[in-house]
């Protein structure tokens, strides 16, 4: 059935098919009658509207019949089943109102590969060989204590998933929700097929779609990584033969590549030493192999020493006195020229 889509079912035609017609579901259960799809035709399909539920399902068909119906009037014993979004839901129809009906659809996964993608093991590892189905009762979930039996389904993406009860503790215990392989599918659940449960369930198809998509490497394909703890070296297994040129030995390392080396003592300062240091022999976590260039001097203002120069040679020539030296230098880096006194 399409995404987004409701479809209508009534009891087939026949004598042997009288009991199940027109009955509530107490009526059912009472007499041991089982609502199957068996004992049902197809009669109607068409698009989900937004908000949709049986009442109006049901009340919009009888209020104006579609050309493309074939069946009487909807009511009590019908089933609608509603996918929305890939979840399918079945609900049988009351008098007023409507019963969610689990296990009505058949799941159409059951396929011939459906051995390949158990995964539960036997009873004796702690799990059950059963395919679920909601007549499953006494059943042992892998790593689970205690035996469970089937009380809920619903169909994603056409795939049966199932709540199921510890037998024990009942309502009293989370349900565990599986695969009708008895993979666990969510995490457990208190109130049943949830929106999140729902989510945790699609992801659990989207992982099990990707594995299935990976291809399985051949017997050329398949390597054996080893690593030796004193380099980085790997040595490659095939077919069951270590190269020679990658064998380690536990008396002698084989040499180590210059890009190896860095990294050696797996210190970060000595691998950022790589790009800085002359040559990897020089890899010692300081950086001080490099040529030290020496100190120089600040170098004096060659005009500073000149007027230095030219103020002592006046001094002496025209014989200034000592406490003028100061005014007479700030004239001078000035371009001031004092004319001598005539005392």
């Amino acid at each position: 059935m399409v995404q987004d889509q409701f479809s209508i079912y009534q009891v087939k035609a026949g004598c042997e098919y009288r009991p199940y017609r027109f009955h509530v579901y107490t009526y059912m259960l009472q007499h041991g009658l089982a609502i199957t799809e068996d004992h049902y035709d197809l009669v109607y399909t068409s698009s989900l509207y937004p908000g949709d539920d049986p009442d109006i399902i049901r009340n919009r068909i009888n209020e104006k019949r579609p050309k493309r119906f074939h069946g009487h009037s909807v009511s009590t014993g019908d089933v609608i089943a509603i996918n929305q979004a890939g979840v399918t839901q079945c609900y049988y129809l009351e008098q007023v109102g409507f019963i969610r009906l689990p296990g009505f659809i058949h799941p159409s996964s059951q396929s011939s590969d459906s051995d390949s993608q158990k995964t539960t093991g036997d009873a004796g590892s702690g799990g059950d060989e059963r395919v679920i189905t909601l007549r499953t009762t006494d059943y042992l979930l892998k790593d689970r204590k205690g035996l469970w039996l089937a009380e809920d389904m619903i169909l994603v993406d056409g795939r049966p998933f199932f709540l199921l009860q510890h037998q024990d503790f009942g309502n009293d215990a989370a349900f565990a929700v599986v695969d009708e392989y008895g993979n666990q599918a969510a995490h457990d659940s208190y109130d049943g097929f949830t929106e999140d449960v729902i989510r945790q369930i699609r992801q659990f198809l989207q992982k099990e779609n990707e594995q299935k998509a990976q291809p399985e490497a051949g017997p050329e394909d398949r390597h054996d990584w080893t690593y030796d703890t004193s380099s980085v070296i790997p040595a490659q297994r095939i077919d069951g033969t270590i190269h020679s040129s990658t064998m380690q030995s536990s008396n002698s390392a084989p040499p180590l590549e210059n890009w190896q080396k860095s990294y050696q003592n797996g210190e970060y300062i000595r691998s950022a030493e790589s790009g800085e240091e002359a040559n990897y022999d020089m890899v010692d976590g300081l950086h001080n192999n490099r040529r030290k260039r020496k100190k120089r001097k600040k170098r004096r203002s060659v005009l500073k020493r000149l007027h230095e120069k030219q103020l002592e040679v006046a001094r002496r020539e025209r014989n200034f006195p000592q406490q003028e030296m100061p005014h007479v230098m700030q004239e001078y880096e000035h371009g001031i020229e004092r004319k001598p006194s005539n005392e």
